[in-house]
């Protein structure tokens, strides 16, 4: 069984998107969002995989990219991640939400493929998820 170890996009600034996503939320709804990632996480470790309702593989010229899945007061939110250079990890890349099945903000998935293989090249570009702090 597989045990995931959860990371965040670093870019070359130092500066981690997720963390800037998560601080632009009132408290209350980043405390929800970050319980439904951080549930997300424990359901992941719990199988040993990464599947429905949380989790999304994506198909195509998408397929190395997840979608995370979750709701929080009626908007669903869907940050994109994928799964690191070493078995087990697995990087929080990009946020984004799906108003009438489609994802937004447009590019949400070229932006998530380019900070993948970023990150796939160098492994410096990627820090323990911010999601479990509690500081945030």
């Amino acid at each position: 069984m597989v045990t995931f170890t959860f990371f965040d996009y670093l870019s070359i600034n130092n500066i981690n998107p997720i963390r800037e996503w998560l601080n632009g939320f009132h408290k209350k709804t980043r405390i929800k969002v970050k319980v439904k990632l951080v549930l997300a996480t424990v359901f992941a470790n719990t199988l040993g995989r990464l599947q429905t309702p949380h989790f999304k593989l994506l198909h195509g010229e998408d397929r190395d990219l997840i979608e995370v899945r979750f709701q929080v007061k009626g908007v669903a939110y869907r940050p994109h991640a994928c799964y690191g250079p070493e078995r087990g990890q697995v990087v929080f890349l990009v946020d984004a939400v799906e108003v009438n099945d489609r994802i937004v903000p447009p590019g949400t998935r070229d932006i998530a493929r380019r900070r993948m293989e970023e990150v796939l090249r160098d492994p410096r570009r990627m820090e323990p998820t911010c999601i479990f702090e509690k500081n945030n």
